[in-house]
């Protein structure tokens, strides 16, 4: 398979979002090196005013499709037809880079770490129920087998071309789904086969979403992300310290969608302390959000002798 040499920059976008590459930093880093490396964009659904949007930056290719399947359709589709190139960075409409300088270090990072494959915001999590389902119909039931806790945010990041050429000779397969789950489960996918094919993924130095920024709150995603991979790895004391430095920060911008999560996984690291009361405490709250959500496995002495659960 031809390689081109350099860098190829994969944009994925739709007719609804076009504009997130204009509202945070993603069009003034795309202007900054735009010489120096060919650019490709892909947008789900039509939008006149977003194509000619787009053709500022003058892509070297440009892809519309229908609005079907989300980011995990839209990068699999473009992963099959673009040209295969030396490194490839693929970002969602809402990434940037807060660093003027990003594509100088992405250059460096590269040439100093040639044993790493993918670089990108790497999360920990247990498998979407529905992972070993959606792999079989793709033809992946193999996939039902990888373990690993661990997922790339986005399925965005840089790419060492042969893990995009395994890519290609996979046909990496995709969903043309209007359900989000759907979507949901294409990322994981993708992360799963990174993990069975071996190869090396990991953070950026600076962290995560401390570098390759998503969307407006990356301090506490920063947060989140990093105490639930202390809370697998098993790194309580660390995991309370960040989930607790978490809690104080949404406080202060008023969010708290993930405030069950919160406490349910807060409730896991006190009980993993030997704080019994406090894990049990958390985990009533944490029922009162999410009644769905079982004891955690081992946790069962919380309610020894209490109708409560």
């Amino acid at each position: 398979m031809e390689v081109k040499e350099g860098f190829l920059v994969l944009v994925v976008s739709s007719e609804k979002t076009w504009g997130n590459i204009f509202k945070w930093k993603l069009a003034d880093n795309l202007k900054e090196f735009r010489d120096e490396f060919a650019l490709a964009v892909t947008m789900n659904g039509y939008s006149c005013e977003g194509v000619s949007a787009i053709k500022e930056f003058e892509p070297d290719y440009f892809f519309l499709r229908p609005n079907l399947g989300y980011d995990a359709a839209s990068i699999s589709y473009s992963i099959n037809l673009l040209p295969l190139y030396r490194r490839t960075i693929i970002l969602h409409d809402d990434h940037w880079f807060n660093d003027k300088d990003w594509f100088r270090k992405i250059q460096r990072l590269v040439s100093e770490n040639p044993d790493v494959d993918v670089w990108g915001n790497v999360l920990y999590g247990e498998k979407r129920p529905r992972f070993d389902e959606y792999a079989a119909e793709l033809g992946l039931e193999a996939l039902a087998e990888v373990k690993s806790i661990k997922f790339l945010h986005g399925m965005s990041g840089v790419f060492d071309k042969k893990v995009i050429q395994k890519f290609k000779e996979i046909n990496l397969p995709y969903k043309n789904s209007v359900e989000k789950e759907d979507a949901n489960l294409g990322e994981r996918l993708f992360s799963a086969i990174l993990f069975s094919e071996g190869f090396e993924f990991r953070d950026f130095p600076e962290g995560k979403y401390s570098f390759l920024m998503h969307n407006e709150r990356n301090k506490t995603n920063s947060l989140i992300s990093t105490a639930n991979e202390y809370l697998f790895l098993g790194k309580y004391e660390e995991a309370k310290e960040l989930f607790y430095e978490y809690w104080e920060e949404i406080k202060k911008i008023n969010y708290f969608d993930d405030l069950g999560l919160l406490f349910y996984h807060l409730s896991i690291v006190h009980y993993a302390l030997n704080e019994k009361e406090k894990a049990r405490l958390f985990y009533i709250n944490a029922k009162k959000i999410l009644p769905e959500f079982p004891l955690p496995i081992g946790m069962e002495d919380l309610f020894e002798g209490s109708n409560e659960q």
